[in-house]
């Protein structure tokens, strides 16, 4: 069975609700078979704190790591992607 992943507009604001550029984050995507999170795609944010990251939908659990200056600067919880309204959009704050 084929997996189709979907593009969502993610977002990522700093503590103060300020839009922050160069972050780096990593997508991280559980694996059953291995019981284990793997990297499996990275995003730069722009000025905006946009960038964009492809997510299967709906069954599949998440996790991201935002790095500043190679220092951890966020690390979710684990989630899944869910697209409530198009264009698919996620945001995460520091």
């Amino acid at each position: 069975m084929a997996e189709y992943s979907t593009s969502f507009l993610v977002n990522y604001i700093n503590e103060y609700y300020l839009p922050e550029s160069g972050i780096i984050v990593d997508l991280l995507r559980y694996y059953v078979p291995e019981g284990s999170f793997t990297s499996v795609e990275h995003g730069k944010t722009d000025v905006n704190g946009d960038f964009i990251l492809h997510f299967v939908t709906e069954d599949v659990k998440y996790k991201i790591i935002a790095r500043q200056n190679n220092e951890i600067v966020y690390q979710s919880e684990e989630f899944l992607a869910v697209c409530q309204s198009i264009p698919c959009t996620m945001n995460f704050e520091n």
